[in-house]
């Protein structure tokens, strides 16, 4: 969910003549389209590069840090059904930015140049 939309992506694989996996995204929901494998890819990098400036290890009510309503949620599927689902979301109050991941109770506070940008990216794609 970016930007009020929610939208779904599939990442595909395959071998080149040297046998080296080359991946493929496209974009399955709202519409289909061949998506730019180095946006999305650029775009997933751009997630390790958020900087924590906080962390509200005892938080207060998900409203308290825009996480009632996010500006983003990322949820990541994997084919192994053993392996759960991953997801964190982004959320904005009073022009700062909070995340919090799957599995946390934290709250992290986010540089918010960096959350801002991401979410424009996730956003375009």
């Amino acid at each position: 969910l970016a930007g009020g939309v929610k939208r779904t992506y599939l990442r595909s694989s395959q071998k080149d003549k040297e046998g080296i996996d080359v991946y493929k995204w496209k974009r399955t929901a709202p519409d289909t389209a061949d998506v730019d494998t180095n946006q999305v890819q650029d775009t997933l990098f751009a997630v390790g590069g958020l900087e924590a400036q906080e962390f509200v290890d005892a938080p207060g009510p998900a409203a308290a840090y825009g996480l009632d309503s996010p500006g983003l949620r990322v949820s990541l599927k994997y084919d192994d059904p053993q392996k759960p689902a991953a997801w964190f979301e982004l959320g904005q109050k009073d022009g700062a930015w909070y995340a919090k991941r799957a599995d946390d109770a934290a709250v992290l506070k986010l540089d918010a140049t960096k959350a801002a940008e991401l979410v424009k990216s996730f956003t375009e794609l």
